[in-house]
């Protein structure tokens, strides 16, 4: 266990070209902000006379709408991005719901079930991920995934994972300016090696990350643009 945990942490650092603790790094947001690009101009949402608002302007609409938490979901596999406001929080745990009622359930900004988007994620377990992500710095653990599968069964997806820091990093979107450290998070579980981002900021929120929901969700990305 100790051994693969070592050898999943060099993993960790090799996919950032290096664990840093350097703050005076030039930011590198790229392994983050796919959902940064999808809030251009030209949107997710669709081209063309007909087409509706941009994903940024349906962000700002949103915004202006609620007082509550506002975040950005962004479905790699599909290319497709949607707007999700707070519909419930108590301590750690937050609900977030799209205008489709797909809910994303997220516990100290690591998602722990989801609804309405097929092969769901029923729960995950995620205090020792938090832990240490949320501190920015190296650990190493087990973590579970538990997956509906085809048969509506829930399937466990069990791995060894391990975290370390990267760089430091600095953008602007919809107005939100994003200031953190970037964690990577890398799980293996068997011959599957999972690849987790999230960008941290100075008091241990999870602004803006990229994680793997289950076989049939694959990544999603996720954004606050508001707390």
């Amino acid at each position: 266990m100790k051994s693969r945990a070592a050898a999943l942490v060099a993993l960790a650092c090799l996919s950032l070209a290096g664990c840093s603790g350097d703050t005076a790094r030039d930011p590198d947001p790229s392994a983050l902000t796919s959902i940064g690009k999808a809030l251009m101009p030209a949107g997710l949402l669709g081209k063309g006379k007909a087409a509706p608002p941009t994903l940024e302007a349906v962000a700002v609409q949103t915004l202006a709408q609620t007082d509550a938490a506002v975040m950005v979901v962004h479905n790699e596999a599909a290319n497709t991005a949607l707007v999700t406001r707070q519909t419930d929080a108590r301590d750690a745990r937050r609900v977030l719901l799209t205008a489709e009622k797909q809910s994303f359930e997220l516990t100290d900004g690591l998602v722990t079930a989801t609804r309405g988007t097929g092969g769901d994620l029923m729960s995950a377990e995620t205090a020792a991920a938090a832990a240490a992500i949320k501190a920015r710095r190296q650990g190493s653990y087990q973590r579970t995934w538990r997956i509906l599968d085809n048969d509506l069964r829930e399937r466990p997806v069990q791995a060894v994972c391990a975290t370390a820091p990267g760089k430091a990093q600095d953008y602007t979107a919809v107005g939100r300016r994003f200031v953190g450290r970037q964690m990577v998070e890398v799980c293996q579980a068997g011959s599957f090696v999972i690849q987790n981002s999230y960008l941290v900021e100075r008091d241990g929120f999870i602004s803006v990350s990229r994680q793997w929901l289950g076989p049939q969700l694959g990544y999603f990305s996720f954004q606050f643009l508001r707390r």
